[in-house]
């Protein structure tokens, strides 16, 4: 097979119920000059099997193992085929998404009109609650809230990407780069750039992380278009997540993300004075989390009293202690005074309280 312009990466784990429509969106792209690699991470089920089919079809189609069968993860399986790629251009796909046909024709245009400091073109991509081993025709689609931003926060102007990356929206710490879409330049990884996945990093934000590494490298372009679609089903890592996640938890996990990019980039955090910033931007976002427990329907984002002590705990790691101890008092008044409330004190009364605590805060 001659050098393929585009290095297809995809990590399966026991994904018999959803692979073959992936790797279908991937064959059938009408940009056909590219290798696809499969790494099964260790299935049990038909994963493997369903690989090895496409491969016996389609001499594009590579289908990698870890040493023994081992189960490894899916930072490890895609360091893997990073090992193994060897197309001008990476592009990573979750084996459970599909691409449009035109995703990768779109991008490489994309890249054609595109400076040498830009290394990563990505897309929108429309949402699917598609179960598993379900056709993706005539399903209910949705675009991302916010999504239409993209093409704005991510023209691929010097040292806009990680502005964006790093410190928008104001709420919170945001993923904009939805993981079936990005396509980036190789020369980015032959340094031995690599994804992070445990023991260092213990949860599976393992994408969002390169992605940040990534901005301090390179800038990103978005195309506002959906060229893939993202599954949203109760087997994946995100929604497990956010159904059993607590808010320390996703704290703790953007805590230790933060702290890994700092050492990871550390003379380019310097150079951009990044490093205070950050602490800020956490610090932030942790009171606003903290007090905002309105928001309480997203699991993920509740903070119950039993999680006061961690909260303190971390708060104290990352110099903002006192204003955390306010932030959790400023909570404990509101949900006092939402006690007072629906226990059918008045409601002039209930206010008073409230404005005289925050007042001596």
């Amino acid at each position: 097979m001659k050098h393929p312009i585009v290095s297809v990466v995809i990590p399966a784990f026991n994904s018999a119920r959803t692979l073959d429509q992936t790797i279908e969106s991937v064959v059938t792209q009408t940009f056909r000059d590219l290798e696809l690699l499969v790494v099964d991470d260790g299935s049990s089920d038909a994963t493997l099997e369903i690989a090895r089919g496409w491969q016996a079809r389609d001499d594009r189609v590579q289908v990698l193992q870890h040493p023994g069968g081992q189960n490894r993860g899916v930072a490890e399986s895609r360091n893997l085929a990073l090992d193994h790629a060897v197309g001008d251009y990476i592009a990573f796909l979750d084996s459970d998404d599909i691409w449009l046909p035109q995703k990768l024709e779109r991008q490489l245009a994309e890249f054609a009109k595109c400076p040498e400091h830009v290394g990563v073109v990505f897309s929108n991509a429309w949402n699917s609650q598609t179960a598993p081993g379900q056709s993706f025709s005539n399903d209910a689609r949705s675009l991302p809230a916010g999504s239409s931003q993209l093409g704005a926060l991510f023209p691929g102007e010097p040292g806009s990407t990680a502005e964006h990356l790093l410190f928008s929206p104001a709420t919170e710490f945001h993923n904009w780069v939805m993981s079936p879409t990005p396509l980036v330049r190789a020369i980015h990884f032959r340094d031995g750039l690599r994804f992070i996945g445990p023991p260092r990093l213990n949860t599976q934000f393992e994408d969002y992380l390169m992605w940040l590494t990534l901005s301090m490298r390179c800038e990103f372009v978005a195309i506002p278009e959906p060229l893939a679609v993202y599954r949203i089903h109760e087997s994946q890592f995100v929604s497990r997540y956010c159904r059993q996640s607590r808010c320390l938890d996703y704290l703790r996990a953007t805590h230790e993300l933060l702290e890994i990019l700092q050492q990871e980039c550390r003379a380019e955090v310097e150079r951009r004075h990044l490093s205070g910033r950050i602490r800020d931007r956490f610090n932030s976002v942790l009171r606003r989390l903290i007090v905002d427990y309105s928001r309480s329907t997203q699991t993920i984002r509740s903070v119950p009293l039993r999680d006061f002590p961690g909260v303190l705990n971390l708060a104290a790691r990352t110099g903002c202690l006192l204003a955390t101890a306010k932030a959790l008092c400023v909570r404990m008044i509101y949900e006092t005074c939402d006690y007072l409330r629906n226990n059918r004190i008045t409601r002039t009364f209930t206010r008073a309280f409230r404005n005289i605590c925050i007042e001596q805060l």
